[in-house]
Order: structure tokens, then C-alpha cells, then sequence
């Protein structure tokens, strides 16, 4: 219930969750590579279904139609299989994730010496870049460029493109729409792509417009009030801990209209029916609340 109320006053949440990826080497070793996903999780599912889903996900379900869920910037995860042997074709998806994370990095670097070179700060004719890695701290390198010659090569690269940040930001995106198929951690291949999961896994802008946003204090003071334990904990972020809702972003709504509102049919258990219409009675536009009995 504490949950439900928080989702009419605040919204939904895109919530990070710390995956790291392992890509196989020809030297026999693995290199691994972080990634800080931000997301809410929708389950492409037949109300048929509910029922088992309830049992493992909780007794509480807010149905959306598949349109509304687009219109909120819902995309389907690409899930990998992981590698679970040497030496073949196994290991395909994650090289082409590692690709994407390297390319990631290429692009950050573009845009933080474009910020440079382009800020309100003059620069020297020659500036040094070090660059080091978290998860590889003995990988350092050290580089001095010429100023000039930099800036006409940043040009060069940039024109005609989305803006580099912009583009950094799409790649972070696009890392967080990636979920391993297999659960290795209880060896059932394929359970998490079974689930048909959809997400939002961004922070975007429409019509010049931020659909998320950080969490206010006392949105923080109410989550943690629910459980201190999940929201107040720390969480690994390739770069060190970061505090859990420092990582956490709320999506309150589209166009005006409470998140709320955009819900289809929140189902719940029959005893807890009349309880949930009197909380959400404020609303201009209520779901209909219905028993999963009655489903």
C-alpha cells in the first residue's frame, strides 16, 4: 500500500542496478566491464498469467496498455546469452556489448576534450589528457595534443552529427536496454528472457521538455520510510559507490498528466479492493481497481 502511494504522489522510478558483463579473451583470461543501469521494468504478459507472475513479483499489478507504455519511451530489452563456454560462438553477444562500451568510452573522450577546447575557459597551446580505468587501475595513459590541431580534428569528427554529449548519453542509454537471457546464478538458461521485459532506461526530453527528473527530499524521506534497508543502501557504479536515490530518477507523468492516471487497471488482492479506491479517490482520472480474483 505504502508502495502504491508513493507511485500516485511521486510516479514511477527508474531505479540503478549494477550489472557487470565478462567478455572471454584469446589469452585465456576475461575482461570484465561495469555498467550502472537506470530502469523501470514493465512484463509483456496476458492478464491469464497474472495469477503465477503474483507469486514470484507480488500481489499488487498496474496494468498499462501497450500503447500508453510506448508513449512513456517503454523498448524491449536485448537480451544476451552469456558465455558459459571457451572457445565458440557463445561469447558473441557480449563482444558486441564490450563494442558498445568501448565505443562509449570513445565517444566520452571526443566530448569531454570538445568541452574543453570549447568552454569559457582559454586553453594552452598544448593541454595533457590522463586517462585511467576503476575496474583497471594499473591501465593509466598520459597524452599531451595540441590545442589547434584538436579542435579542427573535434570538428571535423562532430559535423553533421547529434552533439557528442548527446551522443554519449544515447550510448549509456542503449547500455542499459541490455540483460543477460540466462539466470547463471540458480543455472536456468533462458529464465530472464522469458520474462518479456520492457523498459525505460533513460532520462529524455520531449518538445524541449525533461520527462524525468532527481528525486525531491522529501520524495527520498518517504521512500526511505518504506525501506531504509533498499533505498538507503549503496550502490556500486563503475566509478565507486554512489548513495541509492542520488542514482534514482522519477518519472512523474507525460504531458501534464499523473503517472497515475496513464495506469489501465491496478490489480489487487480482493480483501484490499475498497482500501485502494478510497486512496486513489483524489484522482481526476482513477484506474479502475479490480481483485485478481475477478481477473
Amino acid at each position: 500500500m505504502a508502495i502504491l502511494s508513493s507511485i500516485r504522489d511521486i510516479g514511477l522510478l527508474l531505479v540503478p542496478e549494477y550489472i557487470v558483463w565478462n567478455q572471454p579473451l584469446s589469452n585465456g583470461q576475461d575482461r570484465p566491464f561495469p555498467i550502472l543501469q537506470k530502469r523501470i521494468c514493465f512484463t509483456e504478459l496476458h492478464p491469464s498469467n497474472l495469477e503465477n507472475h503474483s507469486g514470484l513479483f507480488g500481489q499488487f499489478s498496474l496494468e498499462f496498455s501497450a500503447i500508453d507504455a510506448r508513449r512513456l519511451g517503454a523498448v524491449p530489452v536485448f537480451y544476451l546469452p552469456q558465455p558459459i563456454e571457451r572457445h565458440n560462438g557463445n561469447a558473441i553477444g557480449v563482444a558486441l556489448l564490450a563494442g558498445i562500451m568501448d565505443a562509449k568510452a570513445l565517444v566520452n573522450r571526443l566530448a569531454v576534450i570538445d568541452s574543453a577546447l570549447n568552454g569559457d575557459t582559454p586553453v594552452a597551446d598544448n593541454i595533457s589528457i590522463n586517462l585511467s580505468f576503476n575496474d583497471n587501475p594499473e591501465l593509466k595513459g598520459h597524452y599531451t595534443i595540441h590545442s589547434r590541431e584538436a579542435s579542427n580534428f573535434i570538428d571535423a569528427v562532430k559535423f553533421g552529427i547529434t552533439p557528442l554529449q548527446d551522443l554519449n548519453n544515447v550510448l549509456e542509454s542503449i547500455l542499459g536496454m541490455f540483460y543477460p537471457a540466462d539466470n547463471l546464478k540458480h543455472e536456468i538458461l533462458l529464465d530472464y528472457y522469458k520474462q518479456r521485459e520492457w523498459r525505460i532506461a533513460s532520462s529524455f526530453v520531449i518538445d524541449g521538455n525533461e520527462v524525468t527528473r532527481p528525486l525531491r527530499q522529501e520524495e527520498r524521506d518517504k521512500l526511505l520510510e518504506i525501506d531504509s534497508d533498499f533505498f538507503g543502501r549503496k550502490i556500486e557504479s563503475g566509478l565507486g559507490e554512489v548513495d541509492m536515490l542520488d542514482a534514482t530518477l522519477a518519472l512523474p507523468g507525460l504531458g501534464g498528466i499523473p503517472l497515475i492516471e496513464l495506469v489501465r487497471r491496478i490489480i489487487v488482492p480482493g480483501s484490499v479492493v475498497d482500501v485502494v479506491r478510497q486512496m486513489l479517490g483524489s484522482l481526476s482520472i482513477a484506474p479502475n481497481v479490480i481483485s485478481l480474483d475477478d481477473l
